[in-house]
């Protein structure tokens, strides 16, 4: 299953069609890597939303930290 693709962008975009249109498209895919942002998608599109999510942050190596005294500021 495809995020996006190259005809979706044409269709998104009317000036496409006049530079290219569909052709565009795909060379615009293969320089913003859209193929491998597909790709991936497709790989995890099943999952639940909470693996989901997990498995974006995992894909693209997001972390994140937080101090002990900023988790006391959390109400509870």
């Amino acid at each position: 299953m495809d995020l996006i693709t190259p005809k979706q962008l044409v269709e998104a975009n009317k000036y496409m069609q006049y530079f290219g249109g569909e052709t565009l498209a795909k060379l615009l895919f293969r320089i913003l890597k859209f193929n491998k942002l597909n790709k991936e998608y497709g790989e995890i599109c099943h999952l639940p939303a909470q693996e989901f999510i997990g498995q974006v942050m995992e894909k693209v190596e997001f972390g994140f930290q937080v101090d002990d005294n900023e988790l006391e500021n959390i109400p509870k």
